[in-house]
């Protein structure tokens, strides 16, 4: 992610995405960042993810596949982390970039898994 769109995400979209997913901005925190921004943000005792990415790297149809992938998964019995919706019943809410006309940020949120975070050197 280029530092140009990692700087839009801190003046327009997080405050706002974690808000459409019912929390503040004070119950969050940056955990990792990438194609785009991961936080865990409480809400009502419970802790969730929330993932931030730009138009300019995915496109909400691949986003909704992803989650769709989850949602099965699910269905069928495999431990994963549970896609939620937003105040407003999406599971992506799109955020419009205000420093680009016809650009946008897609927010997605799950349930937090108990684990830790994988290094990178394990990843294969």
């Amino acid at each position: 992610m280029t530092p140009e769109t990692q700087n839009k995400f801190y003046r327009s979209a997080i405050t706002e995405a974690i808000k459409r997913f019912g929390a503040l901005r004070k119950d969050s925190k940056e955990i990792w960042r990438s194609e785009c921004f991961v936080f865990k943000y409480r809400k009502k005792n419970l802790e969730y993810i929330l993932k931030l990415t730009h138009s300019d790297m995915r496109n909400p149809d691949y986003l909704m596949g992803e989650l769709d992938f989850l949602r099965y998964l699910m269905r069928k019995g495999v431990s994963v982390s549970v896609p939620v919706l937003s105040e407003k019943g999406n599971f992506i809410e799109i955020i419009d970039d205000l420093n680009n006309p016809g650009q946008f940020f897609m927010a997605y949120s799950f349930e937090r898994m108990k684990g830790k975070l994988a290094e990178d050197c394990r990843l294969t």
